[in-house]
């Protein structure tokens, strides 16, 4: 990592333009919200809930809000109410009020503290994450809990620091860095976040994980959870009730903000191959780890063709980007005659049908006989905020050293995964609509994978992109 280590006032370096690199497309967003909120309604009217698990659960009920925002990929569900034609910003509604800006914020950049770029690529999508920089950036009065709250303080410090930018002045050419020490010096006293704080590389990804979940455990309001039930085989139980009932029994344990805006539900089914019964699961999620490779059955280039673009820079080097229309392509890395890959096809990839047989072969819950089966995964509630993780790094055979995969991946601005969605949500005319997210911040990484830079891509009011190389900015 080739950042400095200066805990100076460095300063951070914008460079305006007038160009929007958001895409005009605006019919996805949803004017009904009557059948969403039955789904979850139905819930906590379902047999078998607790009065603790049904408030839990209306609590999680679908905001009404108007959802517009959105790594490592991070996109943001779109808008399940239409906008007012006046609104001058896109709104969120959080835990507390609405918070409302219409000149642009978050225009900090984050001081490098010694091989901390990986920490402010992270913090700054989560600052540019509405459901998220909201609630911090409106005052929060947090959980009354025998356990000390600290590192939502020193969140709460830096997401103000980074919209603190004054607007008459958003668009000088330089703005005062902000030092992120404080959350470091919180994480020293949240184990295992300490483990990121020895001025090392780390993997950003498993930095955000970590975060993130121990956030949630410091906001969570569950003050006396209620015990965990043993799962048994029932094949009659209709899916929908199951996984309304499981998902009642998560948030019961597992309620704050962090869970209302990253956590998703994620359905496993495996078909036996003897007796034809396929038997399912239903967990949460908070962010989608992706192969990055097409589908057996899926197409290359995500619509953009097989033809690569001949567009790259050397491992290490600085980025290349294009956006244009409503796709936003990355190329970092050796150039590949293969063209991009579509985030869809990654997505196809990961839902794909999988065969498990020999050492995967498992006992049939019904039939009780060990033998193939067929295994698929797929989406039974989308986040709010959807994390998307590109797997570029692979390993060799017996854990030696592998690389990193250069391949291009184009996303578009906004993305569709009604494809994605598991089919029986969508059954009895009760079911979610196919989800549609907006792309709103991008973690980038340049180098190997032994070493490397991170810098963040994120969208700031109006549709204006800019990317955060710690104390420097630059874009529109």
């Amino acid at each position: 990592d080739d950042d400095d280590d200066d805990d100076d006032g460095d300063t951070d370096r914008s460079n305006g333009s007038s160009n929007s690199r958001r895409s005009d497309n605006s019919n996805g967003r949803r004017s009904d919200v009557a059948e969403e909120e039955e789904r979850f309604n139905a819930a906590a009217r379902g047999v078998g809930l607790t009065a603790a698990e049904r408030r839990a659960l209306y609590r999680h009920a679908p905001s009404t809000a108007d959802d517009v925002a959105t790594t490592t990929l991070a996109m943001s569900k779109m808008s399940t109410k239409s906008a007012p034609a006046a609104s001058a910003s896109a709104t969120i509604e959080d835990a507390t009020r609405v918070v409302m800006y219409n000149t642009p914020r978050g225009l900090r950049g984050l001081q490098n503290l010694g091989n901390t770029c990986f920490l402010n690529s992270c913090v700054q999508c989560l600052a540019h994450a509405p459901p998220f920089s909201d609630y911090f950036l409106s005052e929060p009065a947090y959980p009354r809990r025998r356990k000390k709250t600290i590192l939502a303080p020193a969140m709460e410090a830096v997401v103000k620091a980074i919209h603190d930018a004054n607007p008459s002045v958003a668009s000088a050419r330089r703005v005062a860095a902000h030092n992120p020490r404080g959350l470091l010096r919180a994480m020293d006293d949240v184990p295992p976040l300490d483990l990121f704080t020895d001025r090392d590389q780390h993997d950003s990804q498993e930095f955000l994980r970590m975060l993130l979940e121990n956030l949630n455990d410091e906001l969570n309001v569950v003050e006396k959870p209620p015990p965990y039930r043993e799962e048994k085989d029932d094949f009659t139980e209709p899916e929908n009730v199951k996984a309304d009932r499981l998902w009642a029994q998560y948030v019961a344990r597992c309620d704050s903000v962090m869970t209302r805006t990253f956590a998703g539900q994620l359905r496993s089914s495996v078909e036996c191959h003897k007796c034809g019964t396929c038997s399912t699961s239903y967990d949460p999620f908070w962010d989608l780890s992706l192969p990055l490779r097409a589908s057996k059955k899926g197409s290359v280039g995500g619509g953009g063709g097989g033809s690569g673009s001949g567009r790259s820079t050397p491992d290490g080097g600085g980025e290349l980007e294009r956006k244009s229309g409503s796709r936003f392509s990355r190329f970092i890395g050796s150039s590949s005659s293969a063209g991009p890959i579509g985030v869809i096809d990654c997505l196809r990839a990961f839902t794909e049908d999988e065969t498990l047989e020999g050492s995967d072969t498992r006992t049939c819950p019904k039939c009780k006989v060990k033998g193939s089966a067929t295994k698929r995964l797929r989406v039974k509630r989308w986040p709010r905020v959807l994390v998307i993780h590109l797997k570029r790094f692979t390993w060799g055979k017996s854990g030696r050293p592998g690389k990193k995969m250069d391949a291009a991946v184009d996303v578009p601005y906004d993305l569709s995964l009604g494809d994605f969605l598991a089919d029986d949500a969508l059954e009895g005319g009760r079911g979610l609509h196919p989800p549609k997210y907006k792309l709103f911040a991008v973690t980038n990484h340049m180098g190997s994978l032994g070493g490397g830079h991170y810098t963040a891509s994120c969208e700031v009011g109006g549709g204006k992109w800019f990317t955060f190389n710690d104390e420097n900015r630059s874009g529109e």
